[in-house]
């Protein structure tokens, strides 16, 4: 699954105009970024400067393209999530297969998918600059990319769990915060993206994060804690939580 979202961006970022509109972010970011364990099916990415009609048009194209590495994507639906509470978002739903393509269309149905989530309401007040990653793959040159900086993702996630509250059901950004927080960021650098993420997703920064997010009631987030995967650990829900607790707390200072 990872060497199929790693060759989305390989496509993606080998056209002229999507490698300059996306800006790729979420848990997959997360992975190359910092080695973050969880397991994600999902690519992630905030469009800036292009339209949805644009994306919709490029990013079949883009996947479709052979590049020579063994994957092959295929049967690519786009549909809107703006109903979704994702901020105006489109969907990329498509099959994939590593290896030789399926030669039945009747096989399509058994292959893997995965989903390419772009946003465009969201905004980065800081200049990001592409840099790049190493393929999974042996003798593949290193994948050039846009990528959120790790402040944003952080406030992002931190934004969701505020504004949905007790309705939260991702249950992965409660992990992926820990694992934020524990870089050892810049206060003032969070702070800062902290205030743009919330001011535009119109969100009002709570006087305590911790007393916020501690009087959340977690039943639904505990349910979904089912369906988060790590890697090399087990950890429970209720230590994950109280790990976070004791992370806001030390950052309301």
């Amino acid at each position: 699954m990872l060497l199929a979202l790693e060759r989305i961006v390989a496509r993606i970022c080998r056209d002229a105009v999507l490698s300059k509109s996306l800006i790729f972010k979420g848990g997959f970011a997360l992975f190359k970024l910092v080695g973050n364990e969880r397991f994600t099916r999902d690519l992630d990415a905030l469009g800036q400067g292009i339209s949805k009609e644009k994306v919709i048009e490029l990013v079949p194209s883009a996947l479709n393209e052979d590049l020579n590495d063994g994957v092959w994507f295929g049967d690519i639906k786009a549909r809107s999530l703006d109903q979704s509470g994702e901020y105006g978002a489109l969907r990329f739903d498509c099959a994939f297969q590593i290896g030789e393509p399926p030669n039945e269309k009747t096989k399509l149905k058994k292959l893997s998918r995965l989903h390419f989530d772009i946003g465009f309401s969201d905004r980065i007040s800081s200049e990001i600059l592409p840099s790049q990653f190493d393929s999974l793959l042996p003798g593949e040159d290193p994948v050039s990319w846009r990528v959120y900086p790790l402040e944003f993702i952080l406030a992002e996630k931190l934004q969701a769990l505020v504004d949905r509250g007790q309705a939260n059901s991702r249950a992965k950004d409660i992990y992926d915060l820990t694992v934020l927080f524990d870089r050892g960021l810049e206060r003032g650098g969070i702070a800062s993206a902290i205030e743009a993420t919330f001011q535009n997703r119109k969100t009002d920064i709570p006087n305590s994060f911790f007393e916020a997010i501690s009087a959340i009631e977690t039943a639904q987030l505990e349910m979904a804690w089912r369906s988060v995967k790590l890697e090399a650990s087990e950890k429970n829900f209720e230590k994950v939580w109280k790990t976070l607790l004791g992370q806001l707390k030390r950052f309301d200072g």
